[in-house]
């Protein structure tokens, strides 16, 4: 019986990786979002949105890295 804050279901996700500023995040579920239509698949889940590296780890925001996932299928 292990314990978790957060289990991700399996499956197939669309990922987008940057660093630099958060303020660029709801361009991007959109931008994303346009790239999963234009290739049939269908939007299975939420958008999740990871922060690996953030103010906790670094000062400098041109470190900063996020990432985000939304679940997938096929149309």
């Amino acid at each position: 019986e292990e314990k978790h804050d957060f289990i991700l279901d399996e499956g197939m996700y669309c990922t987008y990786t940057y660093s630099g500023e958060y303020d660029r995040t709801n361009q991007l579920f959109y931008k994303m979002k346009d790239w999963i239509q234009e290739h049939n698949y269908k939007i299975e889940g939420p958008f999740l949105e990871f922060l690996l590296i953030d103010i906790h780890e670094t000062k400098k925001v041109e470190e900063y890295i996020t990432s985000i996932h939304v679940k997938i299928k096929p149309k």
